[in-house]
């Protein structure tokens, strides 16, 4: 009897992520409120679903807070940018849309802005996750997020159509639902976006001594210089948990 609530068992285990997802997806709709930190918050979401969820390293709503923090800045800005380009692309959308419906020459101007809008999702797929683990500076993730949704387009186009399926079953099935959508696209989504990241990770396996950071703590290690931020392709990463 006593082996039913073993927590090593693959139903519990399978329980404390789904309890850790829907925990987590909560906080991080709180954090969404003010709408313009909606950047920080699915960084921090997708860095403790990796952390935390995945890894099982550390305390899920420390190490939430701690990316929060430390990306709340270039996060919030990221976030104003795509969304600045995500509202001029929707509303060109419209008029010509509109405008082609009354019979205007306008049909190649939409599929144009079809493809652009395209791309302005591709990077919002991409560019938190790219956040939450190198350090560059806020231009160079969106180049960067660019760079691999062209160079891994496949995976780009799955990454897209997942998201458009979750909004679908958001806004026309149950919107309660919305309660477990973001995390577990982050869950998800993850297992496509980490073999990108594998490409860009250094090769090695971190120092025993970045075993005391799974908990969010930012400890360098400058005297060892296993702290350096090159790696095989030249990308910044900020912390060594990922290889713990």
């Amino acid at each position: 009897m006593s082996s039913l609530f073993d927590q090593d068992r693959a139903v519990w285990r399978f329980v404390n992520k789904a309890a850790d997802l829907v925990i987590l997806n909560v906080v991080f709709l709180l954090c969404c409120l003010p709408i313009i930190t909606v950047g920080p918050a699915y960084t921090a979401l997708y860095y403790t679903v990796m952390k935390t969820v995945k890894k099982g390293r550390g305390y899920a709503m420390r190490n939430f807070f701690h990316s929060f923090k430390q990306n709340f800045v270039q996060g919030s800005t990221i976030w104003l940018v795509l969304l600045l380009l995500g509202s001029a692309g929707a509303y060109l959308l419209y008029s010509v849309w509109e405008t082609s419906k009354a019979g205007g020459p306008a049909q190649w101007i939409f599929w144009i802005t079809m493809v652009v809008m395209f791309f302005i999702i591709s990077l919002l797929v991409y560019i938190f996750p790219v956040l939450s683990r190198f350090g560059f500076g806020t231009v160079h993730y969106f180049a960067f997020s660019y760079l691999i949704a062209v160079r891994y387009f496949l995976y780009t186009l799955l990454l897209v159509a997942l998201l458009a399926i979750f909004i679908v079953i958001g806004v026309l099935w149950n919107p309660a639902i919305v309660i477990i959508l973001p995390a577990l696209y982050a869950y998800m989504s993850s297992s496509l976006i980490e073999k990108i990241f594998a490409v860009y990770m250094p090769k090695f396996e971190a120092p025993a001594q970045s075993a005391n950071m799974e908990n969010g703590d930012d400890e360098e290690l400058s005297e060892t210089g296993e702290n350096d931020e090159s790696t095989n392709e030249g990308a910044p990463y900020k912390d060594q948990w990922y290889y713990d």
